[in-house]
């Protein structure tokens, strides 16, 4: 059977190495997350049971090689009357057989080297497993972080707006406020409210996130107490080797699964074939201490078995396995195209959080002036103590959407990382 080209080989040896890349973070709190999710996640153990069946199965395959061989004692007891007498017998009789298919077409072999690329695909569904753990922790825990910031300045923002609420009522007092300028304060105040218990809710959810990576049920935990976003983010090099998307367990996986299915192809074309045997028995009857070594029968047999007429049905075994292996094929191009497309938009919506990032610090000096010189000419009594909230309100919103795109820049990294399954080593850029 013809085989397509379609990886180089020796691209695809399997990594055991631990890819610890959360660990640049340098957060103690997050390791330790991440050290018990992987110790005690259920999908991980699942799939650890997985590798350790396809193992038991690369046993029984091999063992296909070898001649079945068996041994069978039997014994019997026989009393017969005849002619007014009673003739009592013991018979005990042994073999020991042995039996061997001649793998003429290759049948045995192409199911045991199936079996062994199936054991290497439950490996890198392992890795797989992994990848997609550690990256979807981590989004989890700095979305968590991102809600204790984000809380902190909305409870600013709505100390402030309480703040402004009383301004206006004591100027429409005075009629110098309207009340619609006053019922939009108090509008406003209730928004900032509800967007509180909606940002609760939101780390209440991603706290039991995190639970779920670990296998564990909901419990009060320290270790979510006081998170931060991180200032000064580590990014790794965006120049992505041209063969990273060969070391993706996925993709591994995928072709692993290609592999097993081109040994069952081979395999299921040669069943079509004559099937040779070879048998050997080796016999006693009528054991006993005496001639226990004596009066052996031996037997040697070659068998063949070919079929005749099965209404085509090893025909169309033969043909769906080819079929079964042009999908497979099939699936692990459009894989590829996918990754290509996921590593291209990772590094895109680097490119632009970076640039949003640089955009919004700017303005965040900007914002922080203006509201410093609100603040000395308020206090000179030049302002209006009303402009003065209000670029303090501005500032709040800036600082709300520069901790945005912070994580946003974590998150775009953390995507990075997932569609290359590769280890950050290139830690020296920060933003």
């Amino acid at each position: 059977m013809e085989k397509e080209p379609l990886l180089n080989e020796q691209n695809l040896s399997l990594d055991t190495k631990s890819q610890t890349w959360w660990k640049d973070f340098n957060n103690s709190k997050l390791n330790t997350l991440m050290q018990e999710a992987l110790d005690k996640n259920l999908d991980l153990l699942a799939a650890q049971s997985r590798i350790k069946q396809a193992s038991y199965s690369l046993i029984i395959a091999e063992a296909l090689k070898y001649p079945d061989l068996g041994l069978s004692l039997g014994a019997s007891y026989t009393v017969n009357h005849f002619e007014n007498k009673t003739i009592e017998s013991n018979d005990i009789t042994g073999s020991l057989e042995a039996s061997y298919e001649v793998d003429l077409w290759g049948r045995i072999a192409s199911l045991n080297e199936a079996t062994i690329h199936e054991y290497k695909q439950k490996e890198f569904d392992y890795q797989s497993i992994q990848v997609m753990l550690s990256s979807s922790l981590v989004t989890n825990w700095y979305d968590l972080a991102y809600t204790f910031e984000s809380e902190k300045l909305l409870k600013k923002r709505i100390v402030l707006s309480q703040k402004e609420i009383e301004l206006l009522k004591r100027r429409y007092q005075v009629q110098r406020a309207k009340i619609v300028d006053l019922l939009s304060q108090e509008s406003t105040l209730k928004q900032l409210e509800l967007d509180l218990t909606s940002l609760r809710f939101q780390k209440h959810a991603y706290k039991n996130a995190l639970f779920s990576l670990m296998s564990k049920s909901p419990e009060d935990s320290s270790l979510f107490e006081g998170l931060s976003l991180p200032v000064n983010i580590l990014t790794p090099s965006l120049i992505v080797p041209s063969d990273a998307l060969l070391k993706r367990p996925d993709i591994r996986a995928a072709y692993e699964t290609l592999k097993a299915q081109d040994a069952k192809s081979a395999a299921a074309v040669s069943a079509q074939y004559p099937r040779f045997s070879l048998s050997a028995s080796i016999q006693q009857n009528d054991m006993s201490f005496n001639n226990l070594f004596d009066l052996w029968y031996t037997r040697l047999a070659v068998s063949m078995f070919t079929p005749l007429f099965d209404a085509g049905v090893l025909k169309a075994e033969a043909k769906t396995a080819l079929e079964k292996r042009r999908e497979l094929l099939l699936n692990l191009k459009q894989l590829f195209i996918n990754a290509s497309v996921e590593v291209s938009n990772a590094l895109k919506d680097i490119q632009t959080q970076k640039r949003n990032y640089l955009l919004v610090k700017e303005q965040l000096i900007i914002d922080e002036k203006k509201e410093a010189s609100y603040h000395m000419y308020y206090l000179y009594g030049t302002e209006d103590f009303k402009r003065y909230l209000d670029s303090k309100i501005a500032l709040y919103l800036t600082q709300e959407r520069e901790i945005k795109i912070r994580l946003n820049l974590i998150k775009a990294y953390v995507t990075l990382y997932r569609v290359t399954s590769s280890a950050w080593s290139d830690m020296k850029e920060k933003t």
